[in-house]
């Protein structure tokens, strides 16, 4: 006997029992395979750019933390850790390592997407292939975080990871339910994971996850009391686990993380606990707010056109829907240079889809009729972007813009609410192309606009190899020319690898990783900040006396952000005295994200390493 069908009004019921004989169902499937290959023409090109540019501060901070992360004592994020046994494997390649986060991330991203449109939106498993298609295509937004709103930093650091890990625990929020199902204790150990992850990134992050998963288990029916206490042990041991991994000891991994957020403090003044979250106003030009109208204008008309049941109606959109994808893959691959790029606000753009989705919904769906769980999953992909931002002391928005994918599929959780199946297949296909345009356009940007570099990824084509293992990459001819000048210099000096060396001109740590000297007292000598001298004394104090012995000095004398020479006093030494000139080159135009040009030059220490390392201990006991 057949069962009765679903009340019409229950969204779930509808999604599953449409009429599919309607002339966009037909055509569906061509519009998303073409998005689904321009997805793959970004993956495939983000691999190939992957090979090319370095930057001097910011990655080469995360290089050095990645490389040697049991170097140093004290760390807010212990991301070096996570991801030093995927260094290791890949054997310091920079290239490969910046691959493996692309493909994770875009994995992740993929596996969410695909489980909330088959779980939350369409539910129908017999479109499984269109679900994957549109998952891929939407992934491609979470690929914009790498290069942070036009920038580009694909080399993973604390924010891929804690990314990457709230992707994780969404997926587990998602799959975990109240019975004990193969799949829902795979939830329920996934969301510990993310938890887990998601503390060694950025512990007010997994913070404000642990508060977002509580609400959603609350609001969405899914809290059972044994299972969310096996996510809370799974998050407790993993944290553990790492603890007594990177220093043994739980009490020895607090004071890490105690000491890490006071040198924070001590550094700059933002980072304070009344200042976790930073909430700014965000001012957008006239001109961005035309382009993001534009963006809204454009999905909603796709939108309609191809759930229109008019056979000439819904071709249209579908041809249109096509070309933008076409565009999407030619702007990856520099066929379209004529339109226009996004640059550091481009982000913003991508909320069209989410404010598109409301209308949507409000227009043609029964918003009042969605169930407590959809609303539970609309509203925890809302806040959890604010949890990727919290503990920032920066401007919250380009946060949020990086970690858009969740609003993006909280716009998208609202189509659950529209009657019939071809309206919601056609707005999910119409505002997934859209946003896989605006996506790939940022990641252009990024491509063309490197950040702190001087030329497009294309344009840098100068083999070199980088850091201690000699990993090979292409950076600009500026670039390997001030390499060449470094190591020439050190040659004379008959510079070992794996040296101590001290970054004092606040600016560089990438110099040092890139000859394969070791960073010492920390992974990046900060310059610049009011907290800078006092940072770079404790942490020399914190440091062995025997590396501080046989550390060799980057100066830059005329650079506004150098550290000051007196700092060489916490270990008893003295640059007049105890070293001498190697020799000295000029830095590269575009460097650090500065267009002058300076002198560094290279000390080495005059001293043995005996008198050295007797005059560090003499020092510390007189002054302790």
């Amino acid at each position: 006997m057949r069962p009765p069908a679903p009340p019409a009004t229950d969204p779930a019921a509808m999604s599953i029992n449409d009429d599919t004989h309607d002339v966009f169902a037909q055509r569906a499937p061509l519009p998303l395979i073409f998005a689904a290959a321009a997805s793959l023409v970004c993956v495939v090109m983000l691999l190939k750019a992957c090979a090319h540019g370095f930057d001097f501060t910011d990655e080469s901070f995360y290089l050095v933390w990645i490389a040697h992360p049991f170097e140093y004592s004290l760390s807010v994020t212990q991301f070096g850790f996570i991801y030093h046994p995927l260094y290791v494997w890949l054997d310091g390649d920079i290239a490969a390592l910046r691959r493996v986060n692309v493909l994770l991330t875009f994995a992740l991203a993929t596996a969410l997407c695909f489980t909330f449109l088959g779980r939350h939106v369409i539910r129908a498993e017999r479109a499984r292939f269109s679900h994957l298609l549109l998952a891929v295509t939407l992934a491609t937004t979470a690929t914009t975080s790498l290069v942070f709103n036009g920038l580009w930093l694909a080399t993973p650091g604390y924010n891929s990871l804690c990314l990457q890990s709230l992707l994780v625990a969404s997926i587990g929020l998602l799959l975990a339910q109240q019975q004990r199902s193969v799949a829902s204790c795979c939830g329920w150990l996934l969301l510990g994971l993310g938890g887990t992850l998601t503390f060694m990134a950025k512990p007010p992050s997994a913070a404000a996850l642990a508060v977002c998963s509580l609400l959603y288990l609350v609001a969405s029916g899914k809290w059972r009391t044994p299972l969310v206490a096996l996510a809370i042990a799974s998050a407790a041991l993993g944290v553990i686990a790492c603890a007594f991994a990177i220093d043994g000891s739980l009490s020895v991994f607090q004071a890490r993380l105690f000491d890490g957020l006071d040198v924070a403090r001590s550094l700059d003044s933002r980072y304070s606990v009344d200042r976790l979250l930073k909430l700014n106003t965000l001012h957008a030009s006239q001109q961005e707010i035309m382009r993001l109208l534009a963006a809204l204008a454009v999905m909603l008309g796709m939108a309609r056109s191809l759930a229109s049941s008019r056979p000439a109606v819904a071709s249209s959109g579908a041809a249109v829907a096509m070309t933008l994808a076409v565009a999407s893959g030619g702007v990856m691959l520099d066929w379209l240079p004529g339109l226009p790029v996004v640059g550091l606000r481009g982000g913003m753009l991508l909320f069209a889809a989410p404010l598109a989705a409301l209308l949507l919904a409000a227009g043609w769906g029964r918003l009042r009729q969605l169930p407590r769980a959809s609303w539970a999953n609309v509203l925890c992909l809302l806040l959890l972007p604010y949890a990727y931002a919290f503990g920032t002391a920066n401007n919250i928005w380009p946060h949020l813009e990086q970690a858009a994918l969740f609003t993006i599929l909280a716009g998208l959780g609202l189509l659950a609410a529209l009657p019939e199946r071809r309206q919601r297949v056609a707005a999910l296909c119409a505002l997934a192309i859209g946003i896989q345009l605006l996506a790939a356009l940022q990641l252009s940007a990024g491509m063309r606009t490197p950040y702190r570099q001087p030329a497009p990824l294309a344009q840098q084509t100068e083999a070199v190899a980088i850091g201690p293992q000699g990993a090979m990459l292409r950076i600009s001819k500026d670039f390997a020319a001030y390499l060449g000048a470094a190591r020439s210099v050190l040659d004379d000096g008959r510079f070992a690898a794996g040296t101590p060396m001290i970054d004092l001109s606040g600016q560089s740590p990438g110099l040092l990783f890139a000859v394969g000297a070791r960073n010492v007292g920390q992974a990046w000598s900060i310059g610049g900040l009011a907290g800078s001298a006092t940072l770079a004394e404790r942490m020399f104090r914190r440091a062995a006396c025997a590396d501080l012995a046989r550390a060799w000095l980057v100066v830059e004398p005329a650079s506004k952000r150098a550290l000051p020479t007196a700092v060489l006093d916490s270990f008893g030494a003295s640059l007049s005295r105890d070293f001498e000139l190697v020799g000295g080159f000029d830095t590269a135009p575009g460097a650090s994200g500065r267009r002058t040009v300076n002198q560094q030059q290279i000390l080495k220490p005059l001293r043995s390493a005996q008198a050295a390392t007797a005059a560090c201990l003499t020092y510390r006991a007189s002054s302790s």
